[in-house]
């Protein structure tokens, strides 16, 4: 089949017209994060840009004024219409500008200029949406600032480079030792274990490049995107008390970044009660409390900006979430008592699984169960 075979008939809300030409535009919505000493930027991905349809299109005929004020009633036709796009098929869209032109010299015909843009479902903000944002703002502004003070303690002397290879085998070495925990599975750990690998091999010029080495530390935890396996790092990181300048200084960068990557991560996590998101919350506040307490500046400011956030962000989820709570069970079976707590007999392996039952046959005693 030929490619103009494969073209349909162009229409608006059902109205015919004819298409000279088309001009779409797509594309991904980013943010540029640029830093000092440093060639490449940082993109920020926030999500596929709206699609835009422009054409140019016309209708002819002796019934051409008919169907003019038809697409003109379409298009000032308030909501959403289905666009039959003759390269691209049906489209939901709003039609944002129609220009019409006539002439004399071209009776019978009119040309028309039509801008689209494809429709979406109206999501106003919400109190969830918002502090996911301001999470993600926070954490870029750690990263941010985890670089200022790198650059500003890094000791770039030929006798310090040691110390900081040193610092960086240490510090991926405790990320490995935390992606391979028993028990631990972290999404994309194979992206996480090569962006670990890069930095082993290139240790030699990234020790005296703090620049390229902040970069590698941030693309390492975006690759682990696991809050979990982060916070085994950081409490298996090895200690800065009594280190070099750039032993310190590394270890800092190390954990700023898994906390930012951290955060991030928690924000998008599912939890299933609202324990879960309270004991998630309290250990990042943990985890950055303990590195706020070793730093200051701009770099404290940031950091307690992105627990907050953080913390906003999941409990602004967590309020939807069932709770615990206890019950005491006397010569009980699962199914039976799940019908009874749920009217649903389907969850007993649920209640078997939290209270780590082997055999729903029989259970006595108290049951953490969830509140619906």
């Amino acid at each position: 089949m030929s490619w103009r075979e494969g073209l349909i008939d162009a229409s608006f809300r059902g109205i015919y017209f004819e298409v000279e030409a088309t001009k779409s535009k797509f594309g991904r919505r980013t943010t540029r994060h640029e830093y000092p000493k440093r060639d490449t930027p940082a993109i920020e991905d926030l999500g596929r840009a709206t699609r835009e349809l422009q054409m140019t299109a016309f209708i002819i005929g002796d019934d051409y004024m008919a169907r003019r004020d038809e697409l003109i009633e379409a298009a000032e036709e308030p909501g959403k219409g289905v666009l039959a796009h003759p390269f691209i098929g049906e489209l939901d869209v709003y039609c944002e500008a129609f220009e019409l032109s006539e002439t004399t010299a071209d009776g019978g015909m009119a040309t028309i200029a039509f801008s689209f843009v494809e429709a979406g479902e109206l999501s106003l903000p919400t109190a969830n949406s918002e502090a996911a944002s301001a999470a993600g703002s926070a954490s870029a502004k750690v990263i941010d600032d985890s670089l200022d003070n790198l650059l500003k303690a890094f000791d770039d002397a030929l006798d310090a480079v040691g110390d900081a290879m040193s610092a960086v085998n240490a510090a991926t070495d405790a990320v490995r030792d935390a992606l391979h925990s028993p028990g631990k599975i972290v999404g994309k750990i194979g992206a996480a274990v090569a962006a670990a690998d890069a930095i082993a091999d290139n240790i030699a010029d990234l020790a005296t490049n703090p620049t390229d080495l902040a970069a590698q530390v941030e693309k390492l935890f975006t690759a682990i995107a696991d809050a979990d396996a982060i916070f085994l790092f950081l409490k298996a990181s090895p200690p800065v008390i009594d280190a070099t300048t750039n032993e310190k200084a590394i270890a800092h960068s190390y954990a700023q970044n898994g906390l930012a990557a951290a955060g991030l991560a928690l924000v998008s996590d599912e939890f299933d009660t609202y324990e879960e998101a309270e004991e998630a919350a309290n250990k990042f506040a943990f985890f950055v409390d303990t590195e706020a307490a070793n730093t200051s500046g701009a770099v404290f400011d940031s950091l307690s900006s992105l627990k907050n956030a953080v913390i906003a962000a999941i409990y602004a989820n967590a309020i939807k979430l069932p709770k615990l709570k206890t019950i005491d069970v006397f010569m009980a079976s699962s199914i039976p008592l799940a019908f009874e707590l749920y009217g649903d007999a389907e969850r007993a392996d649920e209640i078997t699984r939290r209270n780590k039952i082997a055999h729903g046959g029989f259970i006595s005693g108290a049951l953490r169960v969830l509140s619906e």
